[in-house]
């Protein structure tokens, strides 16, 4: 789960990026203005910490995830 405020509606791009900055999954987000929270199914991916990357118009976000 992935929670962030926007100012605005719109799309976001919500990827994950492993440590050599490949990124392994992308999805487009349906966003509203105000508060958002989102849940994204991430694929099987190998243990080992990742990047989430939340790229809008007016917002870029990242957050260090860790898979095990």
């Amino acid at each position: 789960n992935i929670a962030f405020n926007s100012e605005q509606p719109g799309t976001a791009i919500a990827e994950i990026i492993d440590y050599t900055g490949r990124t392994v999954y992308k999805k487009t987000l349906t966003i509203s203005s105000g508060y958002n929270q989102k849940q994204i199914k991430i694929p099987s991916l190998s243990s080992g910490i990742y990047y989430l990357r939340i790229n809008s118009d007016k917002l870029i976000k990242t957050e260090t995830i860790l898979i095990q």
